[in-house]
């Protein structure tokens, strides 16, 4: 097995960031909406430092294939990202998708609030059609780390 790239290792470093978000969140027995936005904004920074240093060509083309499945190439993450951007207020000209960990989109409105989607450990959202879906942040938060984590164990064997 070769030696793992820089790339990969600062990459990790950012993931290990998200991680230890995640423990804080998931532990607390009081639901703080910065700690949850946190958890989010870590996981978008380990994502944008992989495309970073996948446009850099820091990374082998062994690690650049399973980081790229959950990075780059899943709808979960893209899911994730943006429930991010609601957290960060950027104004949505159009709907747009989250997923359970399964996989089950949910369309959601452009009027989805930052406060509606952080108001709680798990919150209840309508989607497009006004179906309620109930959306736990500990449980996508940790669906996300656990993927991140696998990405990189398999890219470090690669």
């Amino acid at each position: 097995m070769a030696s793992n790239s820089e790339g990969l290792k600062i990459i990790k470093s950012y993931a290990e960031s998200f991680h230890e978000s995640v423990e804080k969140f998931t532990r607390a027995q009081v639901f703080n909406q910065a700690d949850c936005e946190d958890a989010y904004a870590r996981a978008a920074r380990a994502r944008e430092r992989y495309l970073e240093e996948k446009r850099s060509s820091t990374l082998s083309n062994g690690e650049l294939t399973p980081l790229s499945r959950v990075f780059e190439n899943d709808v979960f993450t893209e899911g994730m990202m943006n429930i991010r951007h609601v957290g960060e207020h950027v104004i949505r000209r159009e709907e747009f998708i989250i997923r359970t960990p399964g996989g089950e989109p949910i369309k959601l409105s452009t009027a989805t609030s930052a406060m509606a989607m952080f108001a709680g450990f798990t919150v209840t959202l309508n989607d497009t059609g006004g179906k309620p879906h109930q959306i736990d942040h500990r449980i996508l938060l940790c669906t996300l780390d656990e993927r991140y984590s696998k990405a990189i164990k398999n890219a470090e064997n690669s």
